[in-house]
């Protein structure tokens, strides 16, 4: 289910990363959630049907964008948490 765009910000601000896909098989999905199930602490992952990319890394100030689902994914979505999670407005110490 997508996340409505202020429960959104709400997220971030609070240091949240959001993953957001769109036109995902179904292997792609089960390969995507299994990678956000490995860390999903202050993770949020949910479709996005409206975006143009197929793969969005959202955290506050900060955004990744893919054109498809890389190979690389695993190391992706864990690089962009080790940079980017609990460093927000708002970010709970």
């Amino acid at each position: 289910m997508p996340i409505p765009d202020g429960k959104q910000v709400h997220n971030l601000e609070h240091g949240h990363v959001v993953v957001q896909h769109q036109g995902l098989t179904p292997e792609q999905l089960g390969r995507l959630r299994a990678v956000v199930a490995t860390d999903p602490f202050m993770m949020v992952m949910a479709p996005r049907p409206q975006m143009s990319e197929t793969l969005v890394l959202t955290a506050w100030g900060a955004i990744q964008t893919c054109d498809g689902l890389p190979d690389n994914v695993p190391g992706l979505v864990a690089g962009f948490a080790a940079r980017f999670r609990n460093r927000a407005p708002e970010s709970i110490p």
